[in-house]
């Protein structure tokens, strides 16, 4: 999503936002703030408000007047440093010219293109800052909000339309396996699992998933498969790594489970959810050897 003013285009990422503009004026709660210059390279910090504790981070960088290949190089150099004082800091949002065209090597539009290209291909690294702007030299607007548009709209179609990735996991127990009956659409029994949160591996979900819907402690984690069948689920397309381990404890469902009890393999309820009767009736015939996680 982009929403365009005057001289302004703002587009809404996931829980990012990019902004492009003209006007400097306006932005002066911004934590971290980036200058070219020629003469002075370093980072200074002031206060924001007098009122406040925050502080502003003010980064001077130099381009030097070099080959066009190197002043390229320099550029991708230079917004992958600021990215990374900006995360050091824990900065929020930060301001960037578009470096280079002191140089009169290299064009706006171009300069631009590679400052966007390195941000896009730092996306998952920034963990605190979530809006980035970036102010462009007069009467190069049009030209750079093309060049944005271009480049987030493939980010959103490659990045944000994949399956899907969850952690299940098949828990054995008094001789049979625990399953759970889902809370939400859709409802039936299920293998325990989820969805793989940001930042956390398949192992460690699949871990906090068991303990959260069967109060189960579970040892000796294994991968038994991953099942990738786009119409596996109906919601959506989803990715299932799959794992076997033994569950410690007293069962007790909780979160996305109403209920969670041992079935055994002659007796699984009718109401098996997505593909997991498949997935069950794998395990039950499989006598190869698990892969030790």
């Amino acid at each position: 999503m982009k929403l365009i003013t005057m001289e302004k285009v703002k587009y809404f990422v996931s829980d990012k936002i990019i902004e492009i503009t003209s006007r400097e004026s306006g932005n002066d709660n911004v934590d971290f703030v980036v200058r070219e210059s020629s003469k002075f390279s370093g980072i200074k910090t002031k206060s924001i408000s007098n009122k406040s504790n925050r502080k502003r981070y003010i980064l001077h960088v130099s381009i030097p007047d070099a080959s066009r290949k190197e002043i390229r190089d320099k550029i991708k150099e230079t917004v992958r440093d600021c990215l990374q004082q900006m995360e050091k800091f824990s900065c929020t949002s930060a301001l960037l010219p578009v470096f280079g065209c002191m140089t009169n090597k290299i064009s706006v539009q171009e300069s631009f293109k590679i400052m966007m290209g390195e941000i896009i291909s730092s996306w998952g690294q920034m963990k605190n800052l979530g809006n980035i702007i970036v102010i462009l030299p007069e009467n190069s607007f049009e030209r750079c909000e093309k060049v944005a548009t271009e480049m987030l709209q493939h980010l959103v179609r490659k990045i944000f339309r994949n399956p899907y990735p969850a952690s299940d996991t098949i828990i054995k127990k008094d001789g049979g396996v625990v399953l759970i009956y889902r809370k939400n659409p859709p409802r039936g029994w299920a293998i325990p699992g989820g969805f793989i949160n940001y930042g956390e591996s398949a192992e460690d979900a699949a871990i906090r998933e068991a303990k959260e819907e069967t109060g189960l402690d579970i040892t000796n984690l294994n991968l038994f498969g991953v099942f990738s069948d786009p119409q596996r689920d109906p919601r959506f397309h989803t990715l299932s790594i799959v794992f076997v381990a033994d569950g410690r404890g007293k069962i007790h469902p909780g979160d996305d489970a109403l209920k969670a009890r041992v079935f055994y393999r002659d007796g699984l309820p009718e109401d098996v959810v997505f593909d997991h009767r498949e997935i069950l009736k794998r395990f039950f015939q499989s006598n190869v050897n698990l892969t030790k996680v």
